[in-house]
C-alpha cells in the first residue's frame, strides 16, 4: 500500500522531508498528504521539502494538493 512518510534530516532537525508514493493520486492519499502537512506547520521545523524522487503517476488531483499546499 502506498504512503506518506514524513523524515528529518539526520543532521538538520530543523527541516522536514514528507516523501510521497509511487501513485498520488489524491483520493484516500490526499487526506494523508493533509495531516502530514498540517503535523509539519504545528512542529518547529523551518524548511519543508516534498520528495518525488519515487513519484511515477500523478494526477490533476494530486497536482492540485501539491499545489495549493505551496500557495498557502
Amino acid at each position: 500500500m502506498d504512503k506518506i512518510s514524513i523524515n528529518n534530516l539526520t543532521n538538520h532537525p530543523e527541516v522536514q522531508i514528507i516523501k510521497l508514493p509511487p501513485n498520488f493520486f489524491g483520493g484516500s492519499l490526499s487526506n494523508a498528504f493533509t495531516e502530514a502537512i498540517e503535523k509539519v506547520k504545528n512542529s518547529n521545523v523551518k524548511l519543508v521539502a516534498v520528495d518525488l524522487s519515487q513519484v511515477e503517476m500523478i494526477n490533476s488531483m494530486g497536482l492540485g494538493l501539491l499545489v495549493a499546499t505551496y500557495t498557502s
